[in-house]
């Protein structure tokens, strides 16, 4: 035998069905393939079910092929592709309840299910209601324990469902699982590296950004974009009032900005209280809301909690329209990272703003304390001058002076108490020009140092002195009342341009010794000029008081120096009057000693004179000269006499004579 020869074996005869049968099995298999092939080259798991439900078209005599697809968190199956009779038939499968549908008991038991009398079917579930269904068959759509979806096949008449159509759809239903689970999975892929750029894009925007105010409406701008929503909240957690504040908001309908909520009132207080994440698909329906939002168009509605370092600082709430959307799982994940993000993003900022407030303090208590320097400085200069002034008047005008050049004030005025009189006077001003002065006294009807009475409350001065507080008026009258009238007072301040007073009391001992005005033409008196008034109010007081001491020791010494001068005036008096009453002693010691004799001499000689004529001449001048002596004698000894009657009374019952 030749190696090339060949050998016969003889086969078995084909009969019609074995054509059939082997047609059939060709038509499977390269349905299988369609499949087999389109799940490898095409990731979009809707081209995928469409050559599917094509192919069972064509290997089944059936009216309808379809898929529905499992919606979780509806509880509910989806129509996602269908060829075929789909008019009223695939209306009513498309979301079907899992719990109440034939399809969704295949989707819990992860069975396949066939019945082929459908309006027979004992169980009473959705599709027996739909009288124009006859056949369905069903296989789960599994990816290993997870049911994804459900395919089947339904006709109008009820027919067998053989085992190999049986087998057949389950094969054509794992190609068509495995291709929905690489297109879900590469979605979900897709899907996470989008939201981890948007999610990585959304921290960057926000963490760039340090002020407060602008990092929370990036946050409600950036949050509301990521999720594709139409607006949202910011609440912070105010800790002293224990409430959330609705501090930014981006919602269309109205600005809700400063809206408060009580931890678990609405959505963002249980989101706040319970540190996790709520949903509601309706807010205007759902039993937990606020009353503060009754009536608002709120419908799709999602809150999270802000959380830092394991404490709640606020929340961050989504809205959208309800029609439009239901917010899921992976929405509340997707926005609770952002949440994370978010509230670093807050702490940030708001360690920024301390540390900038911090800062800002900081500045603000040097400035201060070099304000206050320069103040004591200015008041220690003020205090220098009036110490060198002695005397009252020039205290009082050291003291305006100092406070019109040193501290910056345009006028000033000064008056002191006059305490046996009980008044308020000795005016002494500064920063005023005579003529200006003059204007003022002609319009105020009396001289501007007229006094005040010190029972007169209702003056600006006197009731600070009782207060012993610097007290502010915008009005010349509230210290001018009630020696000017108020129109007259109105008139001096238009002519002065005054507008701000500051009342300094002078107090001493908790005495008031006087009152200082110190006046700007400015609206205020900021508070470095009152403080430099409170400095140096003592030091002008004290000056004050020590000036009227001083004025008190002058006046005493110049008593006490006319005092001395009219002792000594009254020594001289003194010795000049014992030396007279001496004389007059002398005086009435000679009236005595020599009156006597000189009476009988002047009468001896007289009567000589006259009883003896023949006297001789000689004789009768010799007579007559001692006549002549004795009768100034006699005078002599008269003056002597009158020495006694010029005495007067000094010192008690002393008398003594003024020689003058």
């Amino acid at each position: 035998m030749n190696d090339t020869e060949q050998i016969s074996v003889p086969t078995a005869p084909t009969t019609p069905e074995d054509h059939l049968t082997r047609k059939r099995r060709r038509r499977e298999l390269a349905a299988l393939d369609a499949v087999a092939t389109v799940t490898c080259q095409s990731l979009e798991f809707s081209q995928v079910l469409e050559v599917a439900v094509e192919q069972i078209l064509s290997l089944f005599d059936v009216g309808m092929a379809f898929v529905l697809l499992v919606d979780e968190q509806a509880g509910r199956l989806r129509l996602q592709a269908a060829q075929g009779i789909i008019s009223d038939v695939a209306r009513n499968l498309d979301g079907l309840q899992i719990a109440e549908s034939l399809c969704g008991q295949v989707v819990l038991t992860g069975q396949p299910l066939v019945v082929e009398n459908v309006m027979h079917d004992p169980r009473g579930l959705a599709e027996t209601q739909q009288a124009d269904l006859g056949l369905l068959a069903l296989t789960p759509l599994k990816v290993r324990d997870r049911v994804l979806g459900v395919l089947g096949v339904a006709g109008r008449r009820a027919r067998k469902f053989s085992a190999e159509d049986r087998q057949l759809l389950e094969m054509i239903g794992r190609q068509v699982a495995i291709a929905i689970a690489h297109s879900k999975l590469r979605e979900e892929m897709e899907y996470r590296l989008e939201e981890m750029a948007a999610l990585h894009a959304t921290s960057l925007d926000i963490t760039a950004e340090l002020d407060l105010q602008k990092v929370l409406q990036a946050i409600v701008k950036r949050a509301s974009k990521l999720l594709k929503a139409k607006g949202g909240a910011v609440y912070l957690y105010d800790a002293e009032r224990d409430e959330l504040v609705l501090t930014v908001n981006t919602i269309p309908w109205r600005d809700y900005t400063g809206m408060t909520l009580k931890l678990g009132e609405g959505l963002s207080g249980k989101a706040a209280l319970t540190g996790k994440p709520v949903v509601v698909d309706n807010y205007s329906q759902w039993e937990g809301r606020s009353p503060k939002f009754e009536g608002e168009p709120f419908t799709a509605n999602m809150s999270v909690p802000l959380k830092w370092q394991g404490r709640v600082i606020g929340t961050i709430s989504i809205v959208d329209e309800a029609s439009e959307r239901t917010f899921t799982q992976r929405d509340v994940a997707l926005l609770s990272a952002f949440a994370d993000q978010a509230a670093i993003a807050i702490a940030n900022a708001r360690l920024y703003e301390e540390i900038r407030r911090s800062a800002a303090t900081v500045q603000a208590a040097n400035e201060h304390l070099e304000r206050l320097n320069k103040q004591l400085l200015a008041a220690s200069q003020v205090d220098v001058s009036i110490a060198g002034a002695l005397g009252m008047e020039a205290a009082q005008q050291r003291i305006v002076e100092g406070v019109v050049k040193t501290l910056g004030f345009d006028f000033a005025l000064v008056a002191v108490v006059d305490v046996k009189e009980r008044t308020l006077g000795h005016l002494v001003y500064a920063g005023l020009e005579p003529s200006i002065v003059r204007q003022a006294e002609l319009l105020a009807g009396v001289p501007l140092s007229a006094s005040i009475s010190l029972d007169a409350t209702e003056n600006l001065a006197i009731k600070a002195g009782r207060t012993g507080k610097i007290e502010i008026t915008h009005s010349l009258y509230e210290i001018l009342r009630p020696i000017v009238s108020r129109a007259a007072a109105a008139a001096i301040q238009e002519l002065t341009g005054v507008q701000s007073i500051a009342v300094v009391p002078l107090i001493v001992k908790a005495n008031l010794v006087g009152a200082l005005a110190a006046m700007t033409r400015q609206p205020e008196i900021n508070v470095d000029l009152l403080t430099s008034l409170n400095i140096l109010s003592s030091q002008v007081a004290i000056a004050i008081a020590n000036a009227r001491l001083f004025e008190d020791v002058v006046h005493m010494a110049e008593q006490i120096e006319q005092q001395n001068k009219e002792l000594l005036e009254t020594r001289d008096r003194l010795v000049k009057a014992e030396r007279l009453a001496a004389i007059g002693q002398i005086g009435l010691t000679i009236h005595h000693e020599i009156n006597n004799p000189l009476t009988g001499i002047l009468g001896l000689t007289q009567w000589l004179l006259e009883q003896e004529p023949g006297l001789s001449e000689s004789a009768r001048n010799d007579l007559q000269t001692i006549e002549e002596l004795a009768f100034r004698i006699r005078d002599i000894v008269k003056r002597l006499e009158k020495v006694e009657d010029q005495t007067k009374p000094y010192l008690g019952s002393t008398r003594m004579i003024d020689l003058y």
